[in-house]
């Protein structure tokens, strides 16, 4: 049985630098977090994981898009900013 919950994890309108800020600790976090389980992994397997290697790479990529596209913005900028985390719990205890 399958279970949704959805969570609003930003709603708001941010100046650019404020903007810039969360969306780069966001990114920043979850870089953090497959980096870490990367060593993990590589300590308990002793290679290389390419799959967290790979969401890295990709984290990065779009961090640095999102960096490019901010500069281009005037320093009044305001940024309307919505997420939501949508979590599907396959099974239930």
């Amino acid at each position: 049985m399958k279970n949704v919950s959805v969570y609003q994890l930003i709603a708001g309108n941010f100046e650019k630098d404020e903007a810039k800020s969360l969306l780069t600790d966001l990114f920043a976090s979850k870089i953090k977090y497959h980096s870490l389980c990367a060593w993990r992994y590589e300590e308990s397997k002793g290679e290389k994981s390419e799959y967290h290697e790979a969401k890295i790479q990709e984290l990065r990529k779009e961090r640095d898009r999102l960096l490019v596209e901010m500069e281009s913005l005037d320093i009044n900028q305001i940024i309307q900013i919505n997420s939501k985390v949508e979590c599907v719990f396959i099974h239930e205890n």
